[in-house]
């Protein structure tokens, strides 16, 4: 339940504390990809866009699959789902201004 703790205070503009707890997850779960994808998020919203960007290379490695479009579509306050895909388009996951075909050019 730990990634869940990074998302809640990333949901929460706690960006800090977002990206502490995803980086305390990806040191103790090997494969922890969804701390992975909240710790890119976090790092551009934190002002920290050469940490994104390193993070974003790393999931285009690791999780080549990962479609940011879908990330956190079961959200209940579609707020929260609007504040991560800004973080993912901030960290250089997708362009919201494109067409989703488009939107993952790895």
């Amino acid at each position: 339940m730990e990634a869940a703790l990074s998302l809640a205070y990333y949901v929460n503009g706690r960006y800090e504390a977002a990206i502490e707890q995803a980086e305390i997850n990806l040191r103790g779960t090997t494969g922890a990809n969804f701390s992975r994808d909240v710790l890119a998020a976090a790092y551009a919203q934190n002002n920290q866009p050469a940490d994104a960007t390193r993070v974003v290379s790393l999931i285009h490695r690791l999780d080549p699959m990962f479609d940011p479009r879908t990330f956190g579509s079961k959200f209940l306050n579609p707020a929260d789902l609007r504040l991560l895909r800004e973080g993912f388009r901030k960290a250089g996951l997708y362009d919201m201004d494109r067409p989703p075909e488009a939107a993952i050019d790895h």
